[in-house]
Order: structure tokens, then C-alpha cells, then sequence
């Protein structure tokens, strides 16, 4: 080979590794890009809606079920551990919200922060027996833990309700200024959703994260080589718990009511459906699954009794055209590119 093959060689090598430098340079600025542009257009919606109140009310709540589908996902998606009782936790944080907006404070900042508080320590407690054990052991564990929170709002009816639920709660305001549950709570909504996102993402990047996909990939094996299995799982269990929370204080502070409904298991098996219709092998593809099935849901049993059948038809070819759900195929997407 000349001197000057050689020289043309080294160059268009060198074109080439640059390149392949540069791409995925691209795919994390065309990312960060749809994000921001997906936020932007969650921020301006309701306003190119003539501001009506309804497609504020909807899709704010549509938001808040992302949230809730979000943790699920991640708890299913990072450690394999399913939950059939994750309504639970959506529940107690928005009676425990509620409560606390009637007779503390009606500050959103100081409700997220005091039902935090207050999940994290019943988690712990709970996933102390819950965390010991895998599988459909554990998945039956969580659904009866389920019906307990369920029955204990008819037990402490005095406080809770009963059948009736909790109503009355005040409107929200934040720093002392009454916020009411319009256009500057529903922005609130999308900030705690993108900041949700955010901590997953980071969580998931993170030494904690590979170690939770090797619990869910071979438990036993983890054990083995030192990992704190039980330590482990007790903290994704304690950490998706407190987010499903929240977004029980987020839907009690703008739906000014909460009903026992929200603890039932079909709650806990169609947030559950949401969240593998999202894709449970991505952050984001959770979030897009709860949004998607709340909207499915409020639009078609506005206008068909039995709007139940169509979901159900709606998820099995969702599971049979896209295995890995909506995430999966975006993610398919961007590495085909």
C-alpha cells in the first residue's frame, strides 16, 4: 500500500470514529430535545384549549395517573417485584393528604413533605415482611396488604369517611397563597411528573440501579456475590410507595375528594395493566402508559357502558403487537437509528 492510500485510509478512518463519537452526542440532545418539547406541550395545552376548565381537570388527572404508573413501573421494571396492592399506597396518600389539608395545613409543599414522612415509615414497617419474600408470594402479600388499607378506611370511618369518603378538603395553596386547582396547580402537576421522571432516570443510572437489575434478574445469584438482597428491595419497595403516594396528594388536592374506590384491587390490577401497556422495561414508558389508559378510560365510558371490554381488548393486542409496550418500541426506535 503507497504512502498516500495510507494517508487517505487514516483519514477516513478517522471521519468514521468521529462520527460514531458524535452519535450518541445526538441521541442524548435529540432526547433531552423531545423531552423538553413534550413538557412544553403538557405547560400550554389547556391554554391552546380556551382555557376550559375540563381538558385542565382531565388531563391533569391523566398526569397524575402517570405518576402513579411511573412508580409501579419501576418497581416492576428494575427489582421484578409485582405488586397487586400498589392502589394502596395512592390511596393512603391521598386520604393522609386529605386529612392533613383539613386539619394542619392546606399547603401542597408541606402535604407532599408530611405524607412523604408518613409513607416511608409505613413502607418500611410493611415492606420489612413484604420484601422477605419474591414472585407470586409476594404478590399475593401485597394485594392482601391491599385489602387491609381497604377495610381500615370503614374501621377509622370517623376520620376517613367510611362509604362516603373524605370531602371537603380545602383548596390548595402553596407559600400562602391560595393556588386553587386551576391552570397554576395543574403546571405544579407537570413539574412533579418531570421531576419524577428525572429521579427515576437518575436512580436507574446509578450503581443502586444495577444492582437492582441483578436482584431481578437472579435473585439467588445476587445473594451469592454480596449483595443485600432484602436491604435492597426494601428501599426501591419504600421509594416507589412514597411516589404512588404523592400522587394521591396531588389527585385529593384537586379532585377536593377522595373515595374508598381508590384502594381497590381493580384500581391496583389497572394501574398494573397501565403500567405494562407503558413498557415496564423504560422510566418513561409507564408514565405514557397511565396518562394513555386514564384518557382511554374516561373517553370511551363517557359514551359505552361496557367500556371495560374495550380496555381489555385494547391491552391484549397492545401485548401481542408490542410486547414490550409503547417505551419498548420507542426504545427499539432510537437504537435502530
Amino acid at each position: 500500500m503507497s504512502k498516500k492510500q495510507t494517508v487517505v485510509k487514516d483519514r477516513a478512518e478517522g471521519r468514521v470514529e468521529r462520527s460514531a463519537k458524535a452519535t450518541p452526542n445526538l441521541k442524548r440532545k435529540l432526547s433531552v430535545g423531545l423531552i423538553a418539547l413534550g413538557v412544553l406541550t403538557l405547560a400550554v395545552f389547556p391554554l391552546t384549549a380556551a382555557s376550559n376548565p375540563y381538558y385542565e381537570a382531565l388531563f391533569g388527572k391523566a398526569m397524575i395517573w402517570g405518576i402513579l404508573a411511573g412508580s409501579l413501573g419501576f418497581l416492576v421494571g428494575q427489582s421484578g417485584l409485582v405488586s397487586f396492592g400498589h392502589a394502596a399506597w395512592y390511596g393512603f396518600g391521598a386520604y393522609a393528604g386529605g386529612l392533613i389539608n383539613i386539619y394542619i395545613t392546606s399547603d401542597i409543599l408541606a402535604s407532599l413533605m408530611l405524607v412523604a414522612v408518613l409513607t416511608t415509615f409505613a413502607s418500611v414497617v410493611c415492606g420489612l415482611v413484604l420484601t422477605r419474600l419474591s414472585g407470586i408470594s409476594f404478590a399475593i402479600l401485597t394485594l392482601a396488604l391491599g385489602q387491609v388499607v381497604y377495610s381500615a378506611v370503614f374501621v377509622f370511618s370517623r376520620f376517613t369517611g367510611g362509604e362516603d369518603g373524605l370531602n371537603g378538603v380545602p383548596l390548595p395553596t402553596l407559600l400562602g397563597v391560595e393556588i386553587g386547582v386551576g391552570y397554576g396547580f395543574y403546571l405544579l402537576i407537570v413539574g412533579v411528573l418531570v421531576l419524577t421522571l428525572i429521579i427515576l432516570y437518575v436512580l436507574a443510572a446509578t450503581p443502586m440501579g444495577s444492582t437492582w437489575k441483578a436482584i431481578r434478574e437472579n435473585e439467588l445469584r445476587s445473594r451469592f456475590i454480596g449483595i443485600r438482597v432484602y436491604m435492597e428491595k426494601l428501599v426501591i419497595y419504600a421509594l416507589t410507595s412514597v411516589l404512588a403516594s404523592m400522587a394521591g396528594v396531588l389527585y385529593v388536592a384537586f379532585n377536593g375528594a377522595v373515595s374508598p374506590e381508590l384502594l381497590q384491587w381493580q384500581q391496583s390490577g389497572e394501574v398494573l395493566v397501565a403500567a405494562i401497556t407503558g413498557g415496564t422495561g423504560t422510566i418513561v414508558g409507564p408514565a405514557l402508559g397511565g396518562a394513555a389508559v386514564y384518557l382511554l378510560h374516561q373517553t370511551i365510558s363517557a359514551s359505552f357502558r361496557d367500556w371495560p371490554i374495550v380496555l381489555g381488548v385494547g391491552f391484549i393486542l397492545v401485548i401481542i403487537l408490542l410486547p414490550q409496550g409503547i417505551g419498548g418500541l420507542m426504545s427499539r426506535r432510537e437504537r435502530k437509528s
